[in-house]
C-alpha cells in the first residue's frame, strides 16, 4: 500500500487502500477501473510550503514599497525599525484594509508588535522571504488581523479577501474619533504604508497555508462540503490557472529562473485541485442527493486586476491529462481576451 502522501485522488477520495502497480505507474484501482490518467497523486502541501500561489514578487499584490530597486527580489527587514514604526502607531492608530470602501480587515498594531517581540531572532536584519518562510505557519494572523468581510474560521474565504480585483486595496490609518487614507504618493505616509504591506504579506501568506491546510482536510471528507466550499475550491482553480496564464506571458518576455519554478509548482498544484473538483463534481452528479441540490457548477463571470474586461470561465468537468492541458489552455484564451 502506498504512503499516505502518495495515496492517488480517487482512492483517498473513495476511503480505499490504494496499491502501486509499478510498471504502470498507478495504483491497481484505477488500472482494474481503466481510470489511469486520473490517478493523481493527493498531496499538495509539499508544494504550499515550497513557495506561495500569489504572494511572490511578481504579483500585483504586492506592493513596490517591499521590492529592492527595480523590483527584483524582496528587501531585507530591519526588524528595530519597524517595531519603532510600530511603537509610533499602535498606541493611538488601527490600520485597516479596504477595497471599493468597505473594510476587509484590521490590523491590530498592539497585537502586531507582540507578535513582532517573539518571532524576531537575535539578528536585527532578516531576508524578507526567509521570515516569512519561517513564520508560514503560525496563527498569529488569526490574533493580529481582524477579519471584517469573512470569517476568521474559514481561511479559504479570507484568503480570498486577498484575491487580484480590478479594484486594488487600500488602507486607512484610523483612531477613536476618525480615520484617513493613507496615500501612496505622499513621504509622510509612506512608512506606515510600508507597516501596513509588510504585515499584510506576512499574515496573508499564513492564511494562504492554513486554506490549503484545511483544504487538504477537508477534500477527502467530500460528501459533508457544501456548495460554499465548492465555490471556495472553484476559485482557488481559476485564480491559480489566471496566475499560470499571466506568468507564462511574463516568462515569455523575459525569462527568469524564478517564475519557471513559480509556473511549475502552481501547475502542479492545480492540475491536483482540477482532479479533486472534477471527481466530486461526477459524484455530486451521478448521485445527486438532497443536501447537495445547490451545488452550483455552472460558468462564472470573474474580473482580474489589470484588465480591461470580465471573462466567462468553465468549470472543469472531465478528469485526463488532456482535458486538463485544454482547460489551461483556455485561461491563455481568457487572459488575452480580458487584455
Amino acid at each position: 500500500m502506498r504512503d499516505s502522501r502518495l495515496v492517488c485522488i480517487p482512492c483517498k477520495l473513495s476511503k480505499t487502500r490504494c496499491y502501486p502497480v509499478e510498471e504502470s505507474g498507478c495504483c491497481q484501482r484505477c488500472q482494474d477501473r481503466n481510470t489511469a490518467s486520473s490517478c493523481v497523486i493527493f498531496h499538495f502541501m509539499d508544494l504550499i510550503e515550497e513557495g506561495s500561489t500569489r504572494f511572490t514578487e511578481y504579483h500585483h499584490s504586492i506592493s513596490r514599497l517591499l521590492l529592492q530597486g527595480g523590483g527584483q527580489g524582496y528587501q531585507t527587514i530591519d526588524f528595530d525599525q519597524t517595531r519603532q514604526d510600530i511603537d509610533t502607531l499602535r498606541r493611538l492608530y488601527t490600520i485597516q484594509a479596504t477595497r471599493d470602501g468597505q473594510v476587509l480587515y484590521t490590523l491590530d498594531l498592539v497585537a502586531c508588535r507582540t507578535y513582532l517581540d517573539e518571532a524576531r531572532s537575535r539578528e536585527r536584519f532578516r531576508p524578507l522571504p526567509q521570515f516569512i518562510r519561517e513564520q508560514m505557519k503560525s496563527e498569529a494572523w488569526k490574533s493580529c488581523m481582524r477579519i471584517v468581510a469573512g470569517d476568521a474560521r474559514d481561511p479559504l474565504g479570507c484568503l480570498a479577501l486577498f484575491d487580484e480585483k480590478p479594484t486594488t486595496m487600500a488602507f486607512r490609518l484610523v483612531d477613536a474619533q476618525s480615520g484617513r487614507y493613507l496615500r501612496p504618493g505622499a513621504d509622510g505616509d509612506k512608512q506606515t504604508l510600508y507597516v501596513a504591506h509588510l504585515l499584510s504579506l506576512l499574515f496573508a501568506r499564513q492564511i494562504e497555508h492554513a486554506a490549503f491546510l484545511e483544504l487538504q482536510k477537508r477534500l477527502p471528507l467530500h460528501k459533508s462540503l457544501g456548495a460554499r466550499d465548492l465555490h471556495h475550491l472553484a476559485d482557488q482553480l481559476f485564480v491559480i490557472r489566471w496566475r499560470v496564464s499571466l506568468d507564462s506571458r511574463r516568462l515569455a518576455a523575459a525569462p527568469h529562473a524564478g517564475l519557471a519554478e513559480g509556473i511549475r509548482r502552481d501547475r502542479r498544484l492545480c492540475r491536483q485541485l482540477y482532479a479533486c473538483f472534477c471527481d466530486i463534481r461526477h459524484r455530486r452528479e451521478g448521485r445527486r442527493a438532497p443536501a447537495n441540490d445547490d451545488d452550483d457548477f455552472t460558468d462564472r463571470l470573474n474580473r482580474y486586476a489589470d484588465t480591461q474586461r470580465p471573462v466567462r470561465e468553465r468549470l472543469p468537468l472531465r478528469d485526463s491529462p488532456r482535458d486538463f492541458v485544454a482547460w489551461m489552455r483556455e485561461g491563455q484564451a481568457l487572459l488575452s481576451a480580458a487584455m
